[in-house]
């Protein structure tokens, strides 16, 4: 059953179905999110999954859960928007955001990401609060309506990204 936490889920499988990715750059970990980008069922592709989180008690527990060599798991304590810019956003070909304490949080997330300008697509869960979209300043977007809205974000012009656009 698909509920406000997990309705992400589906988006992201369905992506995977229709692009190839092997990296992945999750800002804010979860129990739904971390889990199905390590499962080889839904990302066969995926060699690197690079997480960053800022609960220290969410931290400890995926960390205890999974063991994955392609988990890179990062614990931000100053907040994941003071990590963006040292990370090479180009370097992978998708970006998760579901972070933040608080909606100010995750709008510092989603303006960091954004105003790099990635060439990947962005996929950004609770896009129901019109604040994350406004930040969210992409060239284009798709907003999937569900229990929680998922947003997906891109740069440029991509055949394959209209095409998901049209097929979610």
């Amino acid at each position: 059953m698909v509920t406000r936490y997990n309705s992400h889920v589906p988006i992201l499988k369905n992506i995977a179905k229709k692009i190839k990715i092997n990296r992945v750059l999750e800002l804010g970990s979860g129990g739904y999110s971390t889990k199905l980008f390590i499962d080889r069922n839904f990302f066969p592709d995926l060699i690197h999954l690079k997480s960053y989180e800022d609960d220290e008690a969410w931290f400890r527990m995926l960390l205890r859960d999974i063991n994955d060599k392609r988990f890179d798991y990062i614990f931000s304590p100053n907040g994941i928007h003071e990590e963006i810019d040292l990370i090479k956003l180009d370097n992978f070909d998708l970006i998760f955001i579901d972070s933040g304490k608080n909606k100010a949080q995750r709008i510092a997330v989603i303006k960091s990401v954004a105003k790099r300008k990635p060439k990947c697509i962005v996929v950004i869960h609770d896009c129901d609060y019109p604040e994350y979209v406004k930040a969210a300043d992409f060239e284009n977007s798709y907003i999937h309506k569900a229990n929680a809205d998922i947003g997906i974000f891109w740069n440029g012009k991509n055949k394959l990204l209209e095409d998901l656009k049209n097929g979610i």
